[in-house]
């Protein structure tokens, strides 16, 4: 659902076929069938409206339907819902994009009607409200994990003179994400804010009005001329910009690379052992093999990125993971095996370095922590599904479990195949900023990330097995663990950037530590199915989790500065990338010859509690050097 998509030139017609691209059906809603025009004398001409964007639609191969609608009336809304749902069955997306044009409300304050305020704060806030309301309703009643996209602007972030009415409302945008993003997250429902800045869309057509009220193209085109040379880029936004980003933050990209490839593994390493295909020593290594080809993909994400378009080597990697499954279909060479879940690896290791700094850079600071977490809950997903399907498919033969997990993560790969922004956004060539020096702060934050990825090894690669043979439980029991671990995997992400966005980052990395550290010692202790259920739900919440935290606290250590926030988070990905490849080698030979499951997690969680050590040392050590420096 699209609201305030009739305008001609607006983000909602961009929107709706950006969507309807990538298979959606829409329901297109406005309060005029033209869209509400910003100078009211000027013609609408032959443009047709929300029936031309419904027919857009349809050549899109989708269904559309239309509705007349004021987002300011409760029960107009209520009523495009339900028709909405007798016609479709549910509604799985919400962009909020209709706004009030510029009118009386860009006055002082002191001259600013009542009627104007009411007009702009109407629309822009209470229409979010009353849209998000229902359409929310609809999802947690139908269980449906959906999508909620509300568009603010950099004016809802910094307030302008003339503008009250306006600020307000796309500052209340940004609240009322805030507070929705929390309420909906644990059913699975995502709600992020867009925050354009100026744009070539009809609300620019004031810039056109003549003295007399009459509208000049010419004069509208020369001074978006002139703000343009104000841009970087050399031009203003395009309603494409925005519609590539909103169908991010509406698609399932993360899930194939950084989830499914690259944790599928795990819950059939007992599987391989049974039926012979490999040793128990060869079949650690293979899951080594895809920890090292994530680190490959760290390492060569960015130069790559900088040659080609963004969009195509994340398109690219989604590929190669779904023909690995398909690649290890059959019993093979230890070397094909190795070389196709190496190849799975790469492609988690080069989405999780460029699909972050693609988008962050889009989202308001304050909610940095949850966007983050969306972007990362693809990991948790990946788990789940992974856990759900193997067993199943399992009952089929392995060859049947390889090509079902290829073929689910070859539908996600054309499900999501537009679903990444077009441009990637503060991504810089290798040699920009290549002088990098970290403070002591990023520097200890590299260490902890590549530690905290050595100690997340045993749960990552070895929790099943330990279960299934280790403990003599049988497959469908661990495969139930990494159902929890996965579950965890899902919520982990959210919680976690909600967490951060309340208290900082700094003190969430930390808590994130203790809380990693404690859950694996837990399991040198004891092999309850209680501790081994927590166990899996702490970590599993958390190896997708620290990412946001992470992700954040280079953004706090590095504000205002995309390309160095990108350059230090590659380094980040490369560091954890290390830690994981590093340790995966290393557990999968002691494993190989002790075949000892107490020894890697007491090993990982020394090495997780070394991580919280060092990150208390720097917090510690960093007031007094503070202080040290203003005596100096």
């Amino acid at each position: 659902m699209v609201t305030g998509s009739g305008g001609e030139h607006g983000f909602g017609r961009a929107i709706a076929g950006r969507l309807a691209s990538d298979g959606a059906d829409l329901i297109l809603t406005d309060v005029e069938r033209t869209g509400v025009r910003a100078i009211p004398g000027k013609s609408a001409g032959s443009w047709g409206g929300l029936d031309a964007v419904a027919d857009e639609v349809r050549k899109h191969g989708g269904r559309a339907l239309t509705a007349l609608a004021d987002v300011r009336s409760a029960a107009q809304v209520d009523a495009v819902v339900a028709r909405a749902l007798e016609t479709f069955g549910h509604i799985d997306i919400l962009v909020n994009n209709a706004g009030a044009p510029a009118g009386p409300d860009r006055a002082a304050v002191v001259e600013l009607s009542e009627e104007a305020w009411d007009l702009v704060v109407g629309i822009n806030l209470k229409g979010t409200f009353l849209c998000s309301r229902a359409v929310a309703r609809t999802m947690l009643e139908r269980r449906v994990r959906g999508r909620i996209v509300n568009i603010s602007s950099q004016w809802g972030k910094v307030g302008g003179a003339r503008r009250a009415a306006y600020c307000a409302s796309k500052f209340g945008v940004i609240g009322l994400t805030q507070s929705l993003a929390q309420e909906l997250a644990p059913a699975g429902i995502t709600v992020n804010a867009v925050c354009p800045g100026a744009a070539d869309t009809e609300r620019l057509d004031h810039l056109g009005r003549r003295p007399d009220g009459s509208f000049d193209p010419a004069l509208r085109a020369q001074r978006i001329t002139e703000q343009s040379a104000a841009v970087p880029l050399g031009r203003i936004a395009l309603p494409s910009d925005v519609a590539e980003v909103i169908a991010f933050l509406a698609g399932d990209g993360s899930l194939v690379g950084i989830g499914l490839a690259r944790f599928a593994y795990t819950p059939l390493i007992p599987a391989l052992i049974a039926a012979g295909w490999f040793s128990p020593g060869h079949a650690a290594y293979l899951g080594a093999a895809n920890l090292a080809g994530y680190l490959a993909g760290a390492l060569v994400a960015r130069p790559i990125a900088a040659r080609l378009r963004a969009v195509t080597v994340l398109r690219a990697m989604m590929v190669i993971a779904a023909a690995a499954f398909f690649a290890c279909a059959t019993p093979r060479s230890f070397v094909w095996y190795f070389v196709w879940r190496f190849a799975a690896g790469v492609s988690g290791g080069t989405l999780m370095a460029l699909a972050a700094p693609t988008v962050m850079p889009h989202v308001p600071p304050a909610r940095r922590g949850l966007a983050g977490g969306v972007i990362f809950t693809g990991v948790g997903l990946g788990i789940a599904a992974s856990g759900t399907l193997v067993p199943l498919l399992l009952k089929m033969g392995l060859v049947a479990t390889w090509c079902g997990l290829g073929v689910l993560a070859l539908a996600l790969t054309v499900l999501a195949w537009g679903g990444w922004p077009d441009e990637p956004t503060g991504l810089a060539p290798p040699g920009v900023n290549a002088v990098h020096r970290p403070g002591l702060a990023l520097g200890a934050l590299y260490v902890e990330y590549g530690l905290d990825a050595a100690g997340l090894v045993p749960h990552m690669v070895f929790l099943v097995d330990f279960v299934a043979r280790g403990l003599g439980r049988g497959l469908a029991v661990g495969a139930g663990y990494w159902v929890v671990f996965g579950l965890g995997a899902m919520v982990g992400p959210v919680l976690a950037g909600q967490l951060a966005d309340r208290i900082g980052f700094a003190r969430a990395v930390r808590l994130a530590l203790l809380a990693q550290a404690a859950a694996v010692a837990a399991l040198v202790v004891t092999a309850s199915p209680v501790a081994l259920f927590v166990s899996s739900a702490i970590v599993g919440a958390l190896v997708p989790g620290i990412v946001p935290l992470v992700l954040g606290r280079v953004h706090e250590l590095i504000p205002d500065d995309p390309q160095r926030q990108a350059a230090a988070w590659s380094v980040t990905t490369v560091a954890f990338a290390l830690g994981q490849a590093g340790a995966g080698y290393g557990f999968s030979f002691l494993y190989a010859r002790t075949a000892d499951y107490t020894a890697l997690f007491a090993i990982a969680a020394v090495t997780l509690t070394t991580a919280l050590v060092i990150d208390l040392a720097v917090a510690l050590a960093a007031p007094r050097g503070a202080r040290s420096h203003r005596r100096a």
